[in-house]
């Protein structure tokens, strides 16, 4: 997917709708990206992107807007979850459930903080720039994954 996202040129792709794709198939995506985040420990945007954009021809911009409502949909309902339903034996202090607020309060305020200037850069790169972007991190990723197993 990550080689087709470079290769087709912008001119050739006819660019759809999400809401024009038969739902089957959004949800087959979901599952092979939740299969893929499963077994490999990695984001679920890592998977959902390129298939959303390199498969079903979904602009970038769309294609990050969806993975972006994905990835805020499950954090919520992992987070409620680990509030209210799990248990620590040893509780440390600030904790509640399973989530530390002495490690989760700092990165909420740097998601926070860096998120609105996420916005406006993306808004300044072109779908070509945002395209990239995406791949070179994904390679960044892979060879970190692969470096980490050697």
């Amino acid at each position: 997917m990550l080689v087709r996202m470079i290769l087709i040129p912008k001119d050739q792709k006819k660019f759809n709708q999400p809401q024009s794709i038969k739902t089957v198939f959004l949800i087959g995506t979901g599952i092979i990206s939740g299969i893929f985040t499963a077994l490999s420990g990695l984001g679920g945007g890592f998977a959902i992107i390129p298939l959303l954009n390199g498969l079903f021809n979904i602009k970038i911009r769309k294609v990050l807007s969806i993975s972006l409502g994905v990835i805020m949909v499950v954090a919520s309902s992992l987070t409620i979850y680990n509030l209210l339903f799990t248990r620590l034996s040893h509780t440390p202090d600030y904790t509640i459930g399973t989530v530390n607020f002495s490690f989760t309060l700092p990165v909420l305020a740097g998601v926070f903080i860096s998120s609105n200037l996420g916005v406006i850069t993306s808004q300044k790169l072109s779908p070509a720039q945002l395209r990239y972007g995406v791949i070179i991190f994904c390679v960044v990723i892979i060879g970190k994954t692969i470096w980490d197993i050697i």
